[in-house]
């Protein structure tokens, strides 16, 4: 089973990408690790090496993967293969909660930059739908792959625990 995840920043895709995998027992993937070329997270990977790192990682097994994250700005073609797109959600004022507390516990140095929390909070009101990790980018992503492919598109709250989660997904 192909699985992706999408949602803003803060949601806890990464969290109940983990646990799907776990449950499944396939291959986790975290988009986010492409992003970044150097262990400071202060040169970002080429989108040629993204893929790379991508489709190696894609490889270890072709049919079976849960991946966080998305990769649409970058990888148009292997988004359109996915059995399940998952969307999840969080409400506003809890996902900024989430991303200051991880910001203030984090080794990430992208995330120590104030930058990313600012960026972080546009997640709903920014109107460019070529800029990337934003609600009018996921929704476009979405309405072309509803388009485009017969993946089953499932809805899901960040608020839910990863196990109720778990059971939406398996009752779709």
């Amino acid at each position: 089973m192909k699985i992706q995840i999408i949602g803003p920043s803060g949601s806890g895709k990464t969290t109940l990408g983990k646990y799907i995998s776990s449950q499944l027992n396939v291959n986790f993937i975290d988009t986010d690790t492409y992003f970044w070329k150097d262990v400071k997270n202060k040169v970002p990977n080429s989108i040629s090496d993204r893929e790379a790192i991508f489709l190696e990682d894609l490889n270890k097994d072709t049919n079976n993967w849960v991946v966080s994250g998305s990769i649409f700005s970058w990888n148009k073609v292997h988004l359109m293969d996915r059995d399940i797109i998952i969307y999840l959600s969080v409400e506003e004022e809890m996902r900024i909660e989430r991303l200051i507390t991880r910001t203030n516990k984090t080794k990430n140095p992208s995330e120590l930059d104030p930058n990313f929390l600012t960026w972080a909070k546009t997640y709903f009101s920014e109107t460019d739908v070529k800029k990337g990790g934003t609600y009018i980018c996921h929704m476009a992503e979405l309405k072309v792959i509803e388009e485009k492919t017969d993946a089953k598109i499932i809805y899901l709250s960040g608020e839910e625990t990863v196990e109720i989660n778990f059971k939406k997904m398996n009752q779709i």
